[in-house]
């Protein structure tokens, strides 16, 4: 499917004041964003399942490899799917892997969001049978070639079949958030980013953390009493090793969890992966008044390939790019306002609940056409 807006007319296009439709227009409007809604969901479908194109197997034939991966990995979880009902499996291993130290709430929870998001989906077209689907719902799963299996984030290539993130539904489809009013001209010149230090599942040991070999670190670093970027490491995770934490901590990262709204003063929202993409740091930032500055990442979410660089984001593959941004907009201000605009318009368009659950259902019908019909 082409990108609705794709060309440099249709990009400053997004620079002059739109024009808010009349009441005889609502009609033609929605009838067109339905339209919209369902060929988006189709070509990210297609997408997902172009990895699998040309394989001959069926369910039956990779059952074994399913269940022998459920049984060791703590973060794989079967939900068995029979007409317009779901049901989320019993882990009989869950208990063992707790006592190794996995932190099975977190994937159980995730799992049971999913499940709830797929009977969801089902009520929209069930399924004329029963099957399972196996979904990983860890942060940073390697390709999986031996059968499909369902995870919410991947390396770019890879043959795993992404799901909405686990975050939409967490924060119930961000449908509950209060509205924005500050809108873009108002806010700060400023680029922000208020996280974590997580370093792609890599351990920080004292040598990385020295050596700034982790990212976020790296950019904390950089940024560090620059004006106008507030890059700040608010919580501390995955260090390794005596006094790795504490050295950090010397540094000035590590505190309390700033809330969504600090992000929100600025213009800009910054988003460097930790454990793979990010998620709802991305899509919020599309749902907000801000433009979304987005460094260059091989870890991609469903919807990520259908983002356009520098119409639904700013793209960046070094620091140093986002002092260029900053300053362009200090001396043009409103340069990247087209940008807030064309991202909130995205999300509105493809990353509502309906929206999601409509591409839910049409990734599962193709699923069962393709490994489990005959």
């Amino acid at each position: 499917m082409p990108h609705i807006l794709n060309s440099i007319r249709d990009i400053f296009a997004y620079s002059s004041k739109r024009k808010r439709p009349d009441a005889q227009q609502y009609g033609i409007l929605n009838a067109a964003n339905n339209e919209a809604m369902l060929q988006f969901a189709e070509a990210c479908v297609l997408q997902q399942m172009a990895p699998w194109a040309d394989a001959t197997i069926k369910l039956r034939e990779i059952q074994p490899a399913i269940d022998n991966a459920v049984e060791n990995e703590c973060t794989i979880f079967v939900i068995q799917i029979d007409g317009s009902s779901a049901t989320l499996k019993d882990k009989a291993q869950a208990a063992y892997f707790r006592t190794v130290g996995a932190p099975m709430q977190v994937f159980e929870d995730r799992a049971y969001h999913y499940w709830q998001h797929i009977s969801e989906a089902l009520k929209l077209a069930p399924i004329p049978g029963r099957f399972e689907i196996a979904v990983d719902t860890g942060d940073m799963r390697g390709d999986c070639s031996a059968f499909p299996l369902f995870t919410f984030q991947k390396q770019r290539g890879s043959r795993n079949i992404l799901l909405p993130d686990h975050e939409f539904m967490e924060y119930a489809y961000f449908e509950n958030l209060p509205h924005e009013t500050t809108e873009y001209e108002e806010k700060k010149t400023l680029a922000s980013f208020y996280g974590s230090s997580t370093s792609g599942g890599l351990p920080i040991t004292m040598e990385a953390a020295v050596n700034l070999e982790i990212p976020r670190l790296r950019a904390a670093a950089f940024f560090k009493n620059t004006p106008h970027v507030e890059f700040s490491i608010t919580q501390l995770v995955q260090c390794f090793g005596p006094g790795v934490e504490e050295y950090l901590r010397s540094l000035g990262y590590g505190g309390k969890v700033v809330d969504w709204s600090e992000c929100l003063k600025g213009k800009f929202i910054l988003s460097l992966d930790g454990n793979g993409a990010t998620c709802s740091r991305v899509s919020r930032a599309l749902l907000s008044n801000s433009a979304l500055i987005k460094y260059k990442s091989e870890n991609v979410l469903f919807y990520s390939d259908n983002l356009i660089p520098w119409l639904h984001y700013i793209p960046v593959s070094e620091d140093a790019e986002v002092l260029t941004v900053v300053a362009e907009e200090l001396n043009h201000p409103g340069k990247y306002k087209f940008i807030a605009e064309a991202s909130r318009d995205f999300s509105a368009a493809h990353l509502s609940k309906q929206s999601l659950l409509l591409y839910t259902s049409k990734l599962l019908n193709s699923y069962w056409n393709k490994f489990v019909y005959t």
